[in-house]
């Protein structure tokens, strides 16, 4: 056989000779270690995740690490709603009872099992001004959120009160499907890193867990903190004592009384010289027509 109709046997059976080659290259890259359809599979699944990624699924974050805010939504196909509660009173305690007042507020808070976040007390102003003022803020369980307020209403006398109730299912299912999102893509990555050979893969896979893991904990963390303010209202309790009845007055000072005595004189001498020339005219007329009459009177 001639050389060419040796090329010309090689043209008719080209398919074959391609894929002996392919299938040559696929077993010499299983014996270095390194599977190239594994790697390319990898590689699909990565962009599958970035692409999810770049979507958004309700708002989760789309960069490594970060998790962005939850979209609100109202969720109406949702039965069991997710609600929280705040309030803000304000009431005025009789003068001499604040002492007394701020011990029952915190007999309220231990007996109902309630947390007081935040406390501040001030005396303000000085002797018979002086009255003291505290605010204070709860977290009461809703279960007990009706009796305690009837109870720190009965402090004093209400001057405000508050009540504001926010709907947050939306957000909190959202929580909840981005952590089942994230839970699914740990789970995928976990898979990859069982499979994989490369070294390379294989710290990229384990560097993309760690940053999953860490966006599952902070969903975990917000998903837990919503719990806890559905479960607990806010309540913002402000206590002030009632004024004196005789804040503002004061005995006058000497050099007071004396400075209005000066002013009272210095008035008067204004009075004095202002209405002394019209006297002095007055006077003169009245001396000339006396003067006029007597004359008169003595010519008849």
């Amino acid at each position: 056989m001639g050389l060419k109709d040796q090329f010309r046997k090689l043209g008719d059976n080209w398919l074959i000779i391609v894929l002996a080659l392919v299938l040559v290259l696929a077993v010499t890259g299983i014996g270095g270690g390194v599977s190239p359809l594994l790697s390319a599979s990898s590689k699909m699944m990565y962009a599958a995740d970035y692409a999810e990624e770049s979507m958004g699924y309700a708002g989760a974050a789309n960069s490594r690490g970060m998790i962005w805010p939850i979209q609100d939504g109202f969720a109406p196909e949702e039965n069991s709603r997710k609600m929280t509660r705040t309030a803000s009173l304000g009431a005025e305690v009789e003068r001499g009872t604040f002492q007394e007042a701020d011990a029952k507020l915190k007999e309220i808070a231990s007996d109902s099992g309630s947390f007081i976040l935040n406390e501040n007390v001030n005396n303000n102003g000085a002797g018979l001004s002086s009255y003291y003022s505290g605010s204070y803020v709860l977290k009461v369980d809703v279960s007990k959120y009706d009796d305690v307020m009837a109870r720190l209403k009965a402090l004093g006398k209400v001057k405000s009160f508050h009540e504001s109730t926010d709907d947050i299912t939306g957000s909190y299912v959202s929580l909840e499907t981005s952590l089942r999102t994230e839970k699914d893509r740990l789970a995928r990555y976990n898979t990859m890193l069982s499979q994989a050979t490369k070294i390379e893969d294989k710290i990229t896979l384990s560097d993309r867990i760690f940053d999953e893991e860490r966006q599952i904990a902070a969903l975990e963390d917000a998903i837990k903190n919503a719990g806890q303010r559905v479960a607990y209202s806010t309540v913002t309790v402000s206590l002030t004592e009632e004024r004196s009845g005789y804040a503002g007055i004061a005995v006058a000072k000497l050099s007071s009384l004396v400075k209005t005595l000066v002013a009272s004189f210095n008035s008067l001498l204004y009075l004095i010289f202002a209405v002394l020339p019209y006297a002095v005219a007055i006077g003169l007329i009245a001396l000339i027509v006396k003067g006029v009459k007597k004359l008169g009177r003595k010519k008849k």
